[in-house]
């Protein structure tokens, strides 16, 4: 077990070339611990007998970004939680230290309204810079919590950030062949329209679900509904609250923000399916969808075809109370409009 405090000015800061960070393993050993340590699977756990302490990443120099979506995947026991916080600078001035909520897998999750400061404000899972600006770093903050020391310590296994970027990563990939994304991943399906009273509202635990059921991990829906709402605002939607549950078990889990298509045709080529969130104004911005979806949609995107040399994206699509109108075919060019570049990646293995 790992028991030290890392705090060397020389590995005070560290560079992101990209735009996105996770953190696992080796990465948590670069900062500073307070009541806390890794355990010997090199996650993030309280200290013996401690009820309350934090893990602080190095500060993290990037590009300019207007926003950031933060995940992590933390394992919880009862009486216990954890409590993601970010700050970030701009014009080498830093802001506060703006919270993600605290977090238990059984526990009344909820975000927090009115965070604001003179540099940025947090939209429920979306950190956004003010006034059109621009971040050029930040750090994170992990606290764990327990209510009693005999209660088992949260395990933090990562932490991720997705940020938006001035300058978009248009990076294509290359494949030796088409026939390595151009496939079908066989997940199953799952309507959300005939559950009571919520089916309108849960798109995004039901593609959840539907993933974690192709992994091998089958929730059922209503239940996995539960365990993602934000009691704050109210919603089943937060997208970090819903990564958080997908990696609360044996997987791997965080948002991406991907600037090209080409970055899920790499997870399709290698088994993994994706949730894409998209919105339209009207049914005709996406060809084949039983309605439009001015508020934002999730689905999940299994794999991609081309129907007389136009190519197509296949998705599972909840929004339906018939499990045999989940499967659809919708025009690539049509989806890549309508998609917000926010994904889920939920996955037992992390690729880089």
């Amino acid at each position: 077990m790992f028991t030290g405090c890392i705090n060397d000015s020389s590995v005070e800061e560290i560079k992101l070339e990209k735009g996105t960070l996770v953190h696992v393993g080796e990465a948590f050993r670069i900062g500073i611990f307070e009541g806390a340590t890794l355990n010997d699977e090199k996650q993030i756990i309280l200290q013996e007998d401690i009820m309350k302490g934090s893990y602080t990443s190095p500060v993290v120099k990037t590009k300019l970004f207007k926003e950031l979506v933060a995940s992590w995947n933390s394992i919880t026991a009862k009486n216990s939680e954890t409590e993601l916080l970010i700050k970030i600078k701009k014009d080498e001035k830093w802001s506060q230290w703006f919270s993600y909520g605290k977090w238990s897998l059984e526990g009344e999750r909820a975000s927090i309204k009115n965070q604001r400061d003179k540099i940025a404000y947090m939209d429920i899972d979306t950190l956004v810079v003010l006034d059109g600006g621009y971040a050029d770093a930040f750090q994170y903050k992990i606290m764990l919590y327990r209510n009693k020391a005999n209660i088992d310590s949260p395990r933090v296994k990562l932490i991720s950030t997705a940020l938006n970027l001035s300058e978009k990563d248009e990076t294509t990939t290359a494949f030796v062949s088409d026939d390595e994304w151009m496939k079908e991943i066989n997940v199953p399906k799952r309507a959300q329209l005939n559950i009571p009273d919520i089916g309108r509202i849960i798109c995004s635990p039901t593609s959840v679900s539907m993933v974690l059921e192709y992994h091998g991990i089958n929730y059922d829906t209503e239940k996995a509904a539960d365990l993602v709402k934000d009691y704050g605002a109210e919603i089943y939607g937060n997208w970090s609250f819903n990564t958080a549950f997908a990696g609360s078990r044996d997987l791997y889990s965080y948002v991406d923000r991907f600037d090209t298509i080409y970055k899920i045709k790499d997870m399709i080529s290698k088994d993994i399916p994706v949730v894409a969130s998209v919105k339209t104004k009207i049914k005709e911005d996406l060809e084949g969808t039983r309605m439009p979806y001015p508020d934002g949609h999730l689905l999940v995107v299994r794999g991609f075809t081309i129907k007389n040399g136009e190519e197509y994206v296949i998705v599972n699509d909840p929004a339906t109370n018939d499990e045999n109108d989940i499967r659809r075919e919708y025009k690539l060019s049509q989806f890549i409009k309508a998609w917000r570049n926010i994904v889920y990646i939920i996955t037992p293995n992390l690729y880089k």
